[in-house]
């Protein structure tokens, strides 16, 4: 349930919409199928770029580029411009490699704990092409309701290999975090208990 809210900020951020050409960065990890999900969900047409191939197909279109350096020539041989890149991979190349891959007025948003501090864009394309770049790292209390009323996504929440309902998911997650461990998602868990109430 955590993933979603912060993809739905991400989606509102870039304004997708149905007919948006979409490409998601890291979209063999949970934020990267949820991102993947929601932009399907709101019409797109969504290409999935991963390192790895995904053990269960994602629904879209999939790139699978094990280094980030590579990616723009795999987009490039996809013959693909997009409208928004969605970049939940934490990694600075591979939102470059996505940015540099936008068309006229794309938007790029990130939305994982980057583990580069240094992010290298070709500026004048950047410019000239009107693109643009925002960084999100929470959600609104709507977007975690909105989240929350979105059955047919949190039905198929994925905890490692297996895929819980909503209920099961929330009862792996305070197994994976005991009391102690769980403190910094204390408000998280409210909003779950105020939703089942």
């Amino acid at each position: 349930v955590h993933s979603v809210p912060i993809v739905l900020n991400a989606l509102d951020a870039a304004e997708v919409a149905s007919g948006d050409r979409v490409l998601v960065t890291g979209a063999g990890g949970t934020l990267g199928r949820a991102a993947v999900a929601l932009a399907l969900h709101r019409g797109a047409a969504v290409t999935a770029a991963t390192r790895r191939p995904p053990a269960t197909p994602l629904g879209a279109a999939t790139l699978v580029v094990p280094r980030a350096e590579d990616l723009p020539d795999a987009i490039a041989a996809d013959g693909a411009s997009f409208d928004v890149v969605i970049d939940v991979s934490g990694h600075a190349p591979t939102l470059g490699a996505g940015i540099a891959a936008l068309g006229w007025g794309g938007r790029a948003v990130f939305c994982a704990a980057s583990i580069d501090t240094s992010l290298t864009i070709d500026t004048r394309d950047f410019y000239l092409r009107r693109k643009r770049l925002r960084g999100v790292a929470s959600a609104s209390y709507d977007q975690v309701a909105r989240a929350l009323d979105l059955h047919e996504i949190a039905q198929h929440i994925r905890h490692g290999r297996e895929v819980l309902p909503a209920k099961p998911a929330r009862a792996s997650h305070r197994k994976r975090f005991p009391r102690g461990r769980r403190n910094r998602h204390r408000k998280a868990r409210g909003i779950c208990r105020l939703h089942d109430q």
